[in-house]
């Protein structure tokens, strides 16, 4: 988390009636100081103190909690073609866990025994052109071709939220919803 410009306990620079704050060059000094300083602190974060290696290296899996493990697992490989490539079974904390991998990328799928995952947000609405994009808590699947994929896709039960479009800059994107409400964006990036 990146820190804020001035602490809570700093004071704030005076400002003139239209909003505009007066900072002196000696003060503007001091807070260029005082935010390097903060930059170098939160740069060090992001290092470990043995070797210099980044402790945060990249995202090594997404967890989805499930109603319905065995429906979630069908879906994720019968129909998008991940592959399981472990299980867990922690029976006194009462969880079950499969993890599903594709070309790298994995997402673990989880179900506690005798509870069920609360509804998920509906997100907002963006209109774009003739439709309309949801934005919320997703997953984002790179494709080399969207229409191939989403008619692929739909012979296999799947509904689209989206229909393939295409954003400015060439990009498009398609969404649908897993079994647990989970939103799934398609994206196939301009050549």
């Amino acid at each position: 988390m990146l820190m804020p410009f001035f602490k809570a306990t700093e004071k704030r620079p005076a400002s003139t009636s239209n909003g505009m704050h007066l900072i002196t060059a000696q003060k503007c000094n001091a807070n260029f100081k005082k935010i390097m300083k903060r930059f170098i602190i939160q740069k060090a974060f992001l290092k470990s103190s043995k070797g210099g290696k980044t402790m945060i290296k990249r995202i090594d899996h997404i967890g989805i909690l499930t109603n319905d493990l065995h429906q979630s697992v069908e879906f994720y490989t019968d129909v998008l073609g991940f592959s399981v490539s472990s299980k867990i079974e922690m029976a006194e904390a009462g969880l079950s866990a499969v993890f599903v991998e594709k070309d790298g990328s994995k997402i673990e799928l989880m179900k506690c025994r005798g509870k069920n995952v609360p509804k998920r947000s509906e997100g907002v609405k963006l209109k774009i052109g003739g439709g309309s994009i949801p934005i919320n808590d997703h997953i984002t699947f790179s494709v080399d071709d969207i229409e191939a994929t989403t008619n692929e896709l739909k012979s296999k039960g799947v509904v689209f939220n989206l229909e393939p479009m295409q954003l400015e800059g060439g990009m498009k994107l398609a969404t649908f919803k897993d079994p647990e409400g989970v939103v799934i964006e398609l994206v196939e990036h301009p050549q």
